[in-house]
């Protein structure tokens, strides 16, 4: 398939997983490979995990080349005609479209959806994800989340670095 029939999703393993993120049970996409975006980062909504959402970031576009991001490629199957894959991915696009802040940008691997922060809500606590891996960083961010929930951060801000110990008094 072409990268005009290819939508690249961050943090997406499973075709389940998938089905999620666009609400679309027959959805006709197959999660393929792993593809680094360069000049977009990649953000974590804490309100978003804490609440369990499929679609818990926010993919921001920079154009700076050090910024990437770890995204998956998801293609109509192979064996779909031309018309028909186009039509699954017409359908991805626009169950993703549909009623949040996330727009789609093409870029020379497929289509993605960005989301600018100066518009993004103010109310919500995001964490810089490094070098754009969710993955990597997921167990670490989850425990942070559970210690703020549990009032154990202090003031400090969310983070998805490990908690520093505190010295005995």
């Amino acid at each position: 398939m072409t990268p005009a029939t290819t939508l690249l999703l961050p943090n997406v393993r499973s075709s389940r997983q998938q089905e999620e993120w666009t609400g679309q049970q027959h959805l006709n996409l197959n999660v393929e490979q792993d593809v680094t975006l360069e000049g977009y980062q990649l953000y974590a909504v804490e309100s978003w995990i804490a609440d369990r959402r499929p679609i818990a970031h926010l993919l921001v576009y920079t154009g700076e080349p050090s910024h990437t991001a770890s995204v998956k490629a998801l293609r109509p199957p192979s064996t779909l005609s031309l018309q028909e894959s186009q039509d699954e991915f017409d359908k991805a696009v626009k169950a993703l479209s549909h009623g949040n802040d996330r727009r789609p940008r093409k870029t020379p691997s497929g289509t993605v959806f960005v989301t600018s922060l100066a518009h993004f809500r103010s109310d919500c606590t995001i964490v810089l994800i490094p070098n754009g891996d969710f993955h990597s960083v997921a167990d670490q961010l989850y425990a942070n989340i559970n210690l703020s929930r549990l009032n154990c951060s202090g003031r400090s801000a969310l983070t998805s670095e490990q908690p520093r110990c505190v010295p005995a008094l």
